[in-house]
């Protein structure tokens, strides 16, 4: 699965500390190679209302859509502010 990353999703997850970021862009890379229903799955929710789902990571969210055979992140934010 290709990982496009939003330039909004982008800009956010350059302004983490790196150590958030590395772990952040290992969990993507591993939800491209596996799929939602892969290692993740537990972790993985459907966002209510939209297309969007919600990978939690620590205190992060990121938030995403599959179309095809593409993964896109449109978010990376923490919990609090993750939904608005």
């Amino acid at each position: 699965m290709k990982i496009i990353i939003s330039k909004l999703a982008e800009r956010e997850l350059i302004r983490m500390p790196s150590n958030r970021r590395h772990i952040i862009e290992g969990k993507i890379e591993q939800l491209a190679s596996t799929g939602v229903r892969g290692d993740l799955a537990a972790n993985i929710r459907p966002l209510r209302g939209s297309d969007h789902y919600q990978l939690r990571i620590g205190g992060d969210r990121v938030i995403f859509r599959l179309q095809n055979d593409l993964l896109i992140v449109d978010h990376i934010r923490p919990r609090g502010s993750a939904y608005r």
